[in-house]
């Protein structure tokens, strides 16, 4: 401003000058002219005068104003000319790639911190934007404030763009801001976090049992792999209680860890003790969820029970979206339960159920006979209890019809009031309402799932046998799960047996009871131990007699014929694994057990180490697994979304044809026994 008031200041003093000089020529001019006329016309001349006066005074501030005009017209092109120039010197000088497209999303021109980022930079030309970055133009454009990650070679950016208008043409211009130095930084921090592994030796007790004096000298041997293996990690490693260790290391290790499937799984199992050579196991829970490390420390103490409720001698880790990775579980469960914590369970159980209103029984979708006499004892203890229940069943079931037939005539069965449907159920459902589940874990195997997502998490027990596949949602009041039992018949059985006095089942009750140890133990020659046998003497004593449990797995002439079919359809994978084939219809219920029972018969076969029966169900494929003890059928099943026990699991494959399903079969055997 202060350069322009004296310029302003010497235009107007120009102009003054101007008008004096116009008038004072005016005026002479008129005087000379008056001098030469007569009187009577000087007043004609002053009116021409003055209005020739008037033009002159015009078009001389019309002469004046006009080059400014111009002028400034010429300098706002030019400061145009010179602002467009200065952009395009700031962005060619820019330390950082950018590009520019047409609004088609054509390159059309970049600078050399872009070029230097490829190895043939002339082809950028007229490529499009999509085929560089992999994101379509309006991606980049919609996410301008908060930037789009993308990496380029070992480079990472974000990617920012804006809209350029030159004239009557649209331009993209897109700036690539280096993270990289602020990726590394990141990813150093997260390396460095501290993870927290919880690890215990889970067989001691039983290996106590058969070799009393060697077992110290062993637990020795274990701490010293431990010891070693956390100097590795680098990290700190702590007995926290007796045979109960705690490492804290980097996270930094872990990928490497899952790769190698975690090798001390298989160090520690090389440790023996007594002269049989019983193998020492361990399980870890390890979480990589963020949070503060007490939070850390709770969800891997919560993946080390997991760990412990599938069986042991596994890992679990939990990863940041709270989804579970397994590894390890190579050896077979041992009983390890004890009277006292079956008592707890149960006494536990009848507190629940006599402060509640009324009690709801879940099984899993088409129960066996374990599934419904796990259901019929626990219904039995709430008629104890004086509290209301009922079962939530499919009544069509075939095995279900089977021990209603058997169980009809008593008095608490007779009208069928006790059974309902799971519309049925959802009706009855209150705010004091007690779901017992039995026989299952997992959700989508359920009766009725929608029923278990409406009962919170304090008014739900679980008493399984399964191994568990997954985190419950929510923590129920009480999860008796126990893979180291035979059968959840065994387990509830035990429970009547430790609170209450004999004679509470009825006979036919019993019978269903032992029958479903019956069928999980294949008579009493699989996954039994001392107290599968106290609890079938429990049931004989109730009444329970093997004949008559025997008659309920008698079949029809058209399962036998579906069962038949596997015979004509075996194959061998691997010299060890036999694959059998049937495309045969029936029931639902009638194929499965045929399924099963196929599996079963497979195993007799010198050589065999597992067995896989593939049976057709509506649009998908249903497989029966079974093992002879060495391989982990349950890991194999689980991998094709199914679970179950080390040598007895089951897996459905919706949509799938049986050849793709036996592909799918394969691919998770190979990856169960070559890693």
């Amino acid at each position: 401003m202060k350069r322009l008031k004296p310029a302003l200041r010497s235009a107007a003093a120009v102009r003054l000058c101007v008008h004096v000089l116009l008038t004072l020529a005016a005026l002479g001019g008129f005087a000379r002219v008056c001098a030469t006329i007569e009187r009577e016309q000087i007043l004609p001349m002053l009116a021409a005068f003055a209005a020739a006066y008037l033009v002159l005074v015009l078009l001389l501030e019309l002469l004046l104003r006009l080059p400014g005009r111009v002028g400034r017209k010429e300098m706002n092109e030019e400061m145009r000319s010179q602002l467009g120039s200065v952009n395009l010197d700031f962005i060619i000088s820019l330390r950082q790639p950018v590009l520019i497209t047409e609004e088609g999303g054509k390159i059309i021109w970049f600078n050399s911190h872009l070029s230097a980022l490829v190895e043939k930079p002339s082809r950028l030309y007229g490529m499009p934007f999509e085929s560089l970055t992999g994101f379509a133009l309006r991606v980049i454009l919609d996410n301008s404030e908060s930037g789009t990650p993308f990496s380029l070679g070992d480079r990472r950016f974000l990617l920012r763009a804006s809209a350029l208008q030159v004239r009557s043409k649209r331009f993209l211009v897109t700036v690539f801001e280096d993270r990289t130095e602020l990726a590394q930084a990141l990813q150093e921090k997260e390396d460095e976090t501290a993870l927290l592994a919880f690890v215990v030796i889970d067989n001691l007790d039983e290996l106590t049992e058969f070799a009393q004096n060697r077992t110290r000298s062993a637990v020795s041997e274990v701490e010293n792999k431990l010891e070693h293996w956390a100097e590795e990690l680098g990290g700190v490693w702590k007995e926290y209680e007796r045979e109960k260790y705690l490492l804290i290391f980097d996270k930094r290790h872990l990928a490497r860890l899952e790769e190698g499937k975690f090798e001390i799984l298989d160090q520690i199992r090389q440790v023996r003790v007594g002269e049989g050579g019983l193998p020492m196991t361990i399980s870890i829970g390890i979480s990589r969820t963020p949070g503060t490390p007490a939070a850390r420390a709770a969800a891997s103490a919560s993946c080390l029970d997991m760990a412990l409720q599938r069986g042991g001698d596994q890992v679990v880790v939990r990863n940041e979206d709270g989804s579970l990775d397994f590894f390890g579980g190579k050896t077979k469960t041992v009983q390890k339960r004890t009277r006292v914590r079956a008592r707890m369970m149960a006494l536990n159980l009848l507190a629940q159920i006599s402060a509640s209103s009324d009690v709801l029984v879940m099984m899993h979708r088409f129960p066996d006979f374990d599934a419904i006499g796990a259901a019929l004892g626990i219904m039995r203890l709430c008629r104890f209890c004086g509290v209301e229940v009922h079962l939530i069943v499919n009544p069509d079931d075939p095995n279900f019809v089977r021990c209603l037939s058997r169980i009809r005539h008593l008095p608490e069965y007779r009208d069928g009031s006790l059974f309902l449907r799971p519309s049925q159920a959802q009706e009855r459902l209150g705010p004091d309402t007690l779901l017992v589940i039995v026989d299952v874990n997992n959700r989508k195997e359920l009766e009725c799932p929608e029923i278990a997502d409406m009962v919170p998490g304090r008014k739900t027990v679980y008493v399984d046998h399964h191994r568990k596949t997954a985190e419950f949602t929510e923590k129920p009041i009480i999860e008796y799960i126990e893979p180291s039992a035979s059968s959840a018949c065994e387990l509830i059985t035990e429970m009547i047996e430790q609170t209450m006095q004999s004679g509470i089942l009825q006979k036919e009750e019993a019978d269903v009871m032992y029958a479903g140890i019956t069928l999980d133990t294949k008579q009493f020659v699989r996954n039994t131990g001392t107290r599968t046998f106290s609890a079938a003497l429990f049931l004989r004593g109730e009444g329970a007699i093997p004949s008559d449990a025997q008659a309920l797995f008698k079949t029809d002439i058209g399962d036998f014929l579906s069962e038949a079919q596997y015979e004509n359809g075996v194959t061998l994978y691997r010299d060890h694994f036999a694959l059998a084939v049937s495309e045969a219809d029936g029931s639902d219920d009638g194929v499965r057990l045929a399924a099963s029972k196929a599996a079963d018969k497979l195993l007799s076969v010198e050589g065999i180490r597992a067995s896989f029966a593939l049976c057709r169900i509506g649009d998908g494929v249903r497989i029966s697994a079974r093992s002879d003890g060495e391989v982990n059928v349950q890991r194999i099943m689980e991998r094709l979304g199914g679970g179950g026990h080390f040598d007895a699991s089951a897996a459905f494959l919706a949509e799938a044809t049986m050849e793709q399903a036996q592909d799918l079969l394969k691919e998770a055997i190979d990856e169960q026994i070559d890693h």
